[in-house]
């Protein structure tokens, strides 16, 4: 399905090339391609979007204009496989989907490297045999390119979206992604990385009281259920360690424009917010649950939106709230860990000599510090969220709320219209504010070189901001 945006095209005057928007959805565990169907439809009713469908051409050279969708399905019958291999299936949906649609719009030929070294050039078979023997990948040091681009027509802005395990599986799957000539001669480019309620510090449950004991004995058995997965989730090996260390997949994370967390303050059973928002404290209070509340969300905190097009977006949608320093997090996490028996602070000169394993200040999760300091050594843009809820059963689909679902048997209307609201009033801004600054049409309309201001982009995306805008032919 192909629509036209109310924007003007995606290519800059001052370009040569075409600019393609391509948003990658990746579902979570037990999940499929039919949990992003609803917002599927919120994509094609508020960007007039692109849908890919196998069974249409939905990706033709006359439609280069539009957003383009692309709903992973690659680890639809299995996510058992493990986030390595779940990544690498990912990475290679994504390419073939490139490959098949766009193959003529642009030409890249092997680079001739004879006399290189081996550390001078990627190790592309070699690579694939080590990250599955769980070999070190140190020598892989992405240096000069494979490929040599010979012409191209295009740039694919890549916006990764993951839900739940989705999101590791974004972050495994954007090493592979590296390894391809259409990342290394600059056809793909890394424009957003999103994740909703993914598990960046694992799954893993502390013990300490009964209660907590008999909940991490329950997960660690539920860990038995999922296979290779359930290992990397709750800690069993390193995984998520060298997803989180190794360079050869923090270096082409970093080299996204922005990296997103999305994350539900309370009630998300599957996902706590500490794992999901890499933060060792959870600063907000528990929300009331009554039968008199409405479903709704509320933003309750923000961080790491530096840009002036995101500072005002942010202040125009919520007034109220002041961004909290992304510095923060780390030092609650040392002031925590440096307090003694009575609650006192105790000067420290080392962080931590080893390894060692905390829990967030609910304990909820217990992970690993050298992992939480090595994800946090990343710039973050952080949205905490949350749902109001009316009784337990809400609790429990809390998870999927951001999926704006309804799935059987637990079905709730209001709950899937409060998901909604979060893509209207919070995605659906922050992912045209990105798209626009990915062609400059932000910084023209800031300098007063284009009439498509930050007026436009709270209005087109339903920001909730009393104002109109004329729109313009796509």
């Amino acid at each position: 399905m192909s629509l036209s945006l109310s924007t003007p095209p995606s290519v800059h005057p001052h370009h040569s090339k075409t600019y393609i928007h391509l948003i990658y959805l990746s579902h979570g565990n037990h999940g499929s391609k039919d949990d992003w169907t609803n917002v599927k439809a919120l994509l094609e009713r508020q960007y007039r979007t692109m849908v890919h469908d196998e069974n249409k051409e939905s990706a033709s050279s006359s439609n280069h204009n539009t957003w383009n969708l692309l709903i992973s399905n690659s680890n639809g019958e299995d996510t058992h496989v493990g986030v390595l291999k779940g990544g690498e299936n990912a990475a290679e949906e994504l390419l073939a989907y490139v490959r098949t649609h766009w193959a003529g719009e642009y030409e890249i030929e092997p680079r001739d490297i004879e006399g290189a070294t081996p550390d001078d050039v990627y190790l592309e078979e070699t690579t694939k045999s080590e990250i599955q023997n769980n070999e070190d990948l140190s020598h892989c040091s992405r240096g000069m390119p494979r490929h040599t681009l010979i012409h191209s027509n295009i740039v694919i802005e890549l916006y990764w979206i993951g839900h739940s395990l989705g999101g590791l599986f974004s972050r495994a799957g954007i090493g592979f992604l590296a390894e391809s000539a259409e990342w290394q001669c600059g056809i793909i480019r890394p424009r957003s990385y999103i994740s909703l309620c993914s598990p960046h510090l694992g799954s893993r449950r502390p013990g300490g009281t009964l209660l907590k004991n008999l909940w991490r004995f329950g997960a660690n058995f539920y860990s038995l259920t999922l296979g290779q997965t359930g290992r990397d989730l709750f800690l069993k090996n390193n995984v998520l360690m060298r997803l989180s260390e190794e360079d050869y997949f923090t270096r082409p994370l970093r080299q996204f424009e922005s990296r997103t967390l999305c994350a539900v303050c309370h009630h998300d059973v599957a996902v706590p917010y500490a794992s999901a928002s890499i933060r060792a404290h959870n600063p907000y209070e528990l929300p009331i649950t009554s039968r008199n509340v409405k479903h709704e969300f509320h933003i309750k905190g923000y961080s790491g939106f530096h840009l002036e097009r995101h500072r005002r977006l942010f202040e125009a949608l919520y007034p109220h709230l002041e961004p909290y320093p992304s510095a923060d997090i780390v030092s609650e996490f040392v002031t925590k860990n440096n307090l003694n028996e009575n609650g006192e602070h105790v000067e420290t000169t080392e962080m931590e000599p080893q390894d060692t394993f905390h829990s967030d200040n609910y304990g909820q999760v217990e992970f690993s510090s050298q992992m939480f300091h090595s994800l946090n050594s990343l710039p973050w843009r952080r949205i905490d969220v949350q749902f109001q809820s009316k009784n337990r059963l809400d609790q429990i689909k809390m998870h999927e709320v951001v999926l704006a679902m309804q799935k059987v048997p637990l079905k709730s209307t209001t709950m899937r219209l409060a998901g909604e609201q979060f893509w209207r009033e919070v995605l659906f801004p922050v992912l045209w504010s990105d798209r626009i600054h990915s062609t400059d049409f932000m910084g023209d309309a800031l300098r007063g070189k284009d009439d498509l201001g930050l007026r436009d982009v709270v209005v087109v995306c339903g920001g909730g901001i009393a104002a109109s805008s004329e729109e313009k032919p796509g």
